[in-house]
């Protein structure tokens, strides 16, 4: 009888499975990298004035231009002062990603307000200019290309953990 036997030197396998459970186990510093993403992507919203999906925002009511000609407010929608935009943050935890602004008044805009009174004024519908993607309240709709955006810092701190990369 004749009979051979294989060893294997497993030790790379196991650094980069080491590599690998780290990333499962904390996920936040990959994915620290797609919250700034996202947060770009929001940023961008602003820059662009269409909704994350693409459509144009509604562009100023006569009256809100011929205030702002009277100002030294910027043309650019939703930039008048620069609060809201400023207020854009993103985090990472080990749960996720959040993208959010900051300012009491960000929703109106997210959503619109049909109800809104300028200064306690008459009737004055705020027109929706969503920046962030979510349709209605809770009803979150990331469009197709920001998902790549978003997970290809994941997806290459997965490659350079298993050493493709």
């Amino acid at each position: 009888m004749s009979s051979i036997t294989v060893t294997s030197d497993d030790a790379l396998a196991q650094q980069k499975l080491q590599r690998l459970a780290q990333i499962v186990a904390r996920p936040a510093a990959a994915l620290n990298q797609s919250a700034q993403a996202l947060r770009r992507l929001v940023q961008d919203t602003f820059r662009d004035e269409r909704d994350p999906w693409g459509k144009p925002w509604q562009r100023h009511a006569a009256s809100t231009s011929r205030a702002r000609d009277r100002s030294s407010a910027s043309g650019q929608i939703l930039l008048d002062t620069g609060r809201m935009y400023g207020s854009i943050d993103a985090i990472a935890d080990d749960n996720g990603v959040t993208v959010g602004v900051g300012t009491e008044y960000a929703s109106y805009h997210q959503f619109g307000n049909p109800n809104h009174r300028a200064w306690g004024g008459k009737v004055s519908p705020l027109a929706q200019r969503a920046f962030l993607p979510e349709r209605a309240p809770g009803v979150i709709d990331i469009p197709a290309p920001w998902w790549y955006e978003i997970l290809f810092p994941v997806e290459a701190a997965i490659e350079r953990a298993a050493g493709g990369a």
